[in-house]
């Protein structure tokens, strides 16, 4: 092959440099993919839940602001709705993706009955602190 003129070569790229890089992208891409995971596990164990008949939330452990009002409140549902509501240290995407798919099951079955509920134990709380029992 004479007349063919090649040009100078690069050289290879480092190894090295190219396994930093890599190692980098999928860190950073795990921060967004590992939180999406965790939502859909919820959802997942949430219509596995579902098929087997189980109605039920979440509520994370620390999220109770107010004790009296917050057990009212899970009894009126359960009245309503007959669900009950787990509590759970679990408190991350994972239970918010649970939260997601059962609270729109119930809402379906039982439209209206959280708002009920909600605004009952509201009225319930506002009663219960004007009389000034505690």
């Amino acid at each position: 092959m004479k007349g063919v003129v090649s040009g100078p070569k690069s050289p290879p790229p480092n190894k090295h440099l190219v396994g930093v890089l890599l190692f980098l992208v999928c860190l950073c891409g795990s921060f967004f993919l590992i939180p999406y995971a965790h939502c859909y596990r919820g959802k997942l164990e949430a219509y596995w839940d579902i098929a087997h008949g189980n109605y039920k939330a979440q509520r994370c452990v620390h999220a109770c602001i107010a004790l009296k009002p917050t057990q009212e409140l899970e009894r009126r549902i359960f009245k309503y709705a007959n669900i009950r509501i787990e509590v759970t240290d679990d408190c991350g995407y994972r239970m918010e993706g649970y939260n997601e798919v059962q609270w729109a099951r119930i809402e379906r079955l039982f439209p209206g009955a959280y708002d009920r509920a909600l605004n009952e134990a509201i009225e319930w709380d506002r009663n219960r602190l004007q009389s000034g029992k505690e």
